[in-house]
């Protein structure tokens, strides 16, 4: 296992304030055999001469220069630049737990898997691992399961993505993480999965779309549950009874913010309409669903949006 080599993607736009902290996290990892490719997205704070200083102490840290064009492109130079025989994904604000590589590398390939995602599942003893079909997986992603959320906490059998030319859609202005790995799944490949949390999320920062107020980037999220449910009817007939679910919960993440202007009121409406249509198609993941639906669908939705909205204003003046 040991001569197996993991390529660590870190894309950074403006990270100064700790790009450090997430390369250190890689750096002193258990397993030594890794390279770290750090894509700096246009920066235009001090991020490009923190790597290079880094970068100049530890021959293993590749860093790449270039223009602003978003994470996708980002993420998508890094994967074409990796050497690795396995990789993996890291935000710049986030940092990985020391034994994560040696962890994940060593549950792929005990089940000669394609991807590995550690996340901890609640009820499930710590460090239990098990496999998943692409079929099975797929099914994860119609109910939205937290195991396949996103692109970080996972690594990838680097010829597998290639083999396949998965890469992240570019232009799409959110949840392309969570597309990229549906893409995993619909093109075959399968999943081990370590009841481990080795990823570390930085919850302080608030400037991330599923922890900030409205933007216009979340009607991406319809349009790819859209372009989801299209394939999996073409490709698994077996879940048309589900497939619905997809674009249930998108409609439901559009609206969980709960401060979408009046310029989109059209949609806001247009999103608790075919949540209330299709609540029958509706499969939770998680008690925030359950609470989120029961909201919408028992018409609670523009009391809790005026209580937030008051909560808002009230601290920001303040």
């Amino acid at each position: 296992m040991g001569n197996k080599k993991i390529s660590v993607v870190i894309p950074v736009y403006n990270g100064a304030q700790f790009i450090e902290t997430a390369i250190s996290s890689v750096v002193n990892q258990t397993y030594t055999n890794y390279e770290i490719i750090v894509v700096n997205d246009g920066s235009v704070d001090s991020t490009r001469e923190i790597v290079d200083k880094i970068a100049l102490k530890n021959e293993k840290i590749k860093l790449i220069n270039k223009e602003n064009a978003g994470v996708s492109v980002a993420r998508n130079i890094g994967m074409r630049e990796s050497t690795g025989e396995y990789l993996t994904f890291l935000d710049a604000d986030d940092k990985l737990e020391c034994t994560a590589l040696e962890l994940m590398l060593k549950c792929i390939v005990s089940y000669d898997a394609d991807i590995c995602v550690a996340k901890i599942l609640p009820n499930i003893s710590d460090g239990y691992t098990c496999l998943y079909t692409y079929e099975e997986c797929i099914k994860l992603c119609i109910e939205d399961n937290p195991l396949i959320y996103a692109c970080h906490g996972k690594l990838y059998r680097t010829q597998s993505l290639k083999d396949k030319n998965i890469e992240f859609p570019v232009g799409v202005q959110a949840h392309e993480d969570s597309y990229f790995v549906f893409n995993c799944f619909y093109n075959g490949l399968s999943m081990a999965w370590l009841n481990h949390e080795l990823y570390l999320y930085n919850t302080e920062l608030t400037n991330s779309l599923s922890r900030s107020s409205f933007s216009e980037k979340r009607f991406s999220i319809i349009d790819l549950a859209e372009k989801k449910r299209t394939l999996i009817k073409q490709k698994f007939s077996q879940y048309d009874s589900i497939v619905d679910n997809i674009l249930i919960k998108a409609h439901m993440a559009f609206l969980g913010c709960f401060d979408i202007p009046s310029k989109y009121k059209h949609k806001e409406k247009t999103s608790l309409k075919y949540v209330s249509i299709h609540k029958k198609n509706f499969k939770p993941a998680t008690r925030k669903d359950k609470r989120l639906f029961f909201i919408i669908t028992h018409h609670f939705y523009g009391i809790c949006k005026f209580i937030i909205k008051t909560k808002r204003t009230f601290k920001n003046n303040q």
